[in-house]
């Protein structure tokens, strides 16, 4: 009767394949994190413009988000920039910080085509807080080899 055993060669070639493997799933589990944060802060900066342009029309008025890429912040505010607004989840003024919020980890933005500021009026209507938009705007956000672009249409303020 004989004994089946595995030989030591054999067990390690099954360690190195395991091994060589693990390494892949992580990298594809590591991209795939990159890209759901950078998704994340798309749809929460776009819901966080819609509501400056809400807060502007039900209010009747000006409201908007102030942007500092160079902190990778960016505040809501009513009528002028030093008046922040509360946020209605926290109750603490309202700023995103896309350097300290760990949904946000990685990502960065640039300077948007219309200043770093975005104002609505009563009407919904885009302003760079002067003047009107005079046309769409857009703002990239980024992370290592990733980007998406957000576009507020002038005019209507539409945001995609």
């Amino acid at each position: 009767m004989h004994k089946r055993a595995f030989s030591l060669v054999e067990l390690v070639m099954v360690l190195l394949i395991t091994g060589i493997l693990s390494i892949a799933i992580i990298n594809d589990i590591a991209s795939s994190l990159a890209s759901t944060n950078l998704e994340v802060a798309k749809w929460k900066l776009i819901t966080d413009i819609h509501y400056a342009q809400n807060l502007a029309v039900t209010q009747q008025l000006n409201h908007g988000v102030i942007f500092d890429p160079g902190a990778s912040t960016y505040s809501v505010y009513s009528q002028n920039t030093t008046n922040i607004v509360q946020d209605p989840l926290t109750n603490s003024p309202f700023t995103v910080d896309f350097a300290t919020d760990t949904s946000f980890q990685g990502v960065t933005f640039t300077s948007p085509t219309f200043g770093n500021r975005l104002e609505f009026n009563n009407l919904g209507e885009p302003s760079d807080g002067i003047t009107p938009l005079a046309s769409s705007g857009t703002i990239t956000l980024n992370r290592g080899v990733g980007s998406v672009i957000i576009t507020i249409t002038r005019n209507t303020g539409k945001v995609q």
